[in-house]
Parts: structure tokens; sequence; C-alpha cells
């Protein structure tokens, strides 16, 4: 619930807290979570005010794939997170993380990354949202983030 959220949140004096999200292309026909290409990973953090940072693949190629990766690995390891969100983040951009990684080399192996997934409270907003609009208008149902950001309940937000 919201108010589970916002306990977990404030739990924890000066909890470090990251937003995260990927882009990836899929070609046709590609499985969910078995062929797809993380082409730009964004994230975000407080630090008086947030701040934000986006890494973009310089071409579709699997070392592209993994320099975006590495900096994402060093950042995650500068931050030391407690708490990472995002919007589907746990059904998608984690697992599919996760998987790259462990195709890996032992040699080239994202360890802070791996950390952070492990030890971070990983909260996930688009069943926090659920539940809360669920509570606002009866429908519990998972919605798209465009419908988030628009729907009355949450449009006087300063997204």
């Amino acid at each position: 619930s919201l108010e589970n959220a916002r306990s977990i949140i404030s739990a924890k004096k000066n909890a470090t807290i990251v937003s995260l999200d990927i882009e990836t292309l899929m070609p046709s026909g590609t499985k969910f979570l078995s062929g797809e290409r993380i082409i730009a990973i964004s994230i975000s953090w407080l630090d008086k005010d947030v701040k934000s940072k986006v890494y973009i693949a310089e071409e579709d190629s699997e070392e592209s794939e993994y320099n975006i990766l590495s900096l994402l690995n060093e950042k995650l390891g500068e931050l030391s997170p407690d708490i990472i969100i995002g919007y589907n983040h746990t059904g998608y951009d984690i697992p599919l993380i996760q998987t790259k990684i462990k195709m890996m080399s032992y040699e080239r192996r994202l360890r802070k990354i791996e950390r952070y997934f492990g030890i971070s409270y990983c909260l996930d907003m688009m069943y926090v949202i659920s539940e809360d609009l669920g509570k606002y208008d009866g429908d519990y149902y998972f919605r798209k983030l465009d419908d988030v950001v628009t729907h009355e309940k949450y449009g006087h937000l300063p997204l």
C-alpha cells in the first residue's frame, strides 16, 4: 500500500533512494527476458535535489550494452542505495539485468549491481499505485505508466 511504501522509505533516516529504468530493443520473435538488448539506463537519486544520469549505448552491440551496465555498476557502488524504486522494475528491468550478468564471464561480472539488487529494498511502484488507485476508484489492475501520470488522482503532482 501507499502507507507501507511511505513507512519503508521513512524507516531509515537519510536512506539513499535510487530510481531505475531501462530501455530495450526487442527484435521480432524475441521471447520475454531472452533476447532484448539494453540500449539505455536511467538512474536518479536525491542529493539535496534530484540528480539523474542517463547512459545510452553507442551502438546495438553486446559491448555497448556491457559498457552502459558497467556505468550503472559504478554508480550503484558510489550511491550504495538502501531502496531501489521503479515501475515494474521487479518484473522486467531487474530480472533482465540479472539475466545479462549471469551470462557474463566470471571476470566481467558486475558485482556491485548483483550486490545492490540483493541487499537493497526494491519497491515497485506499479504495485503500490495499483493498490492506491484501487482504493480510489475500485480498479486494482496494473496500469501503463502513461495512464498513471495522467490519472485524475495524480494530475496535480509536479511530474
